[in-house]
């Protein structure tokens, strides 16, 4: 005997403390993307990795979070790359910057970022490989 999928009437998430009742497809997008996100979250912690996420968004932060004994030659070589790494992105288009900080940095993949913001996936794709030529660009340069 085959069981029928329960259907629900209503569906609700939570933003900021907030139910908000909201339609089927977008429910299941919604913690669908929890979902990626907690495995992602887990799978750094078991193999040690700080997420940037965690770090912060700012320089400094990214800095404190290096490995600091004393400042060994390679710690102040990684520290630079950092500083550059940093600015190179700063030169980009905000959104750019937040597509290789999304798939990079947070581990998000171009289909699920592609679904958040409404987007065909090769939309994507375009603004990531254009981001990467630009930094390559930058990093010809100086």
């Amino acid at each position: 005997m085959a069981r029928k999928k329960a259907i629900r009437d209503h569906y609700y998430i939570s933003l900021e403390g907030k139910k908000i009742e909201v339609s089927q497809e977008v429910y299941y997008a919604w913690y669908g993307g929890e979902r990626q996100e907690r495995y992602q979250e887990e799978r750094a912690r078991h193999f040690g990795v700080r997420t940037f996420s965690s770090m912060g968004d700012e320089e400094n932060d990214i800095l404190e979070a290096l490995p600091g004994a004393e400042d060994t030659e390679s710690q102040v070589e990684r520290k630079e790359a950092f500083r550059e790494l940093y600015a190179a992105l700063n030169c980009l288009p905000e959104k750019e910057r937040e597509i290789l900080f999304e798939i990079y940095f947070k581990g998000h993949t171009i289909t699920q970022i592609a679904r958040r913001e409404g987007v065909d996936e090769s939309s994507i794709r375009w603004r990531r490989n254009t981001a990467l030529k630009k930094l390559k660009e930058y990093f010809e340069k100086n």
